[in-house]
């Protein structure tokens, strides 16, 4: 959700992610995400509004997002208090359960 993934990424030698077969799994997110960026505009960046998408749901009163530094972590630690729209928040559900996830499977 940082967009730093294209459909054009590489990886490099053994990292497990350029290691697979093919690159349809790349191609689906960048295209997923493309499809959340639609919906957010330029309201607030995407990690910013996938935390918030998950504690707009009732059963989630927590997130544990990963950071790779501090940076990252901080980002985390300090998104606004500013809340997804109603209209945003509708259309990320309908992506969410129309079950178009660009063919990427969550467990």
């Amino acid at each position: 959700l940082t967009g730093k993934f294209t459909q054009k990424t590489t990886f490099q030698k053994g990292d497990w992610r350029g290691e697979q077969r093919d690159r349809k799994w790349l191609l689906d997110l960048v295209n997923q995400v493309e499809k959340v960026k639609q919906i957010i505009g330029n309201s607030m960046p995407l990690y910013e509004a996938a935390l918030k998408f998950c504690l707009s749901s009732d059963a989630v009163s927590a997130t544990i997002p990963g950071a790779r530094n501090l940076k990252q972590a901080e980002l985390n630690f300090g998104i606004s208090d500013k809340e997804l729209t109603k209209e945003e928040l509708a259309k990320l559900r309908k992506l969410w359960s129309s079950g178009d996830t660009g063919g990427l499977k969550f467990a």
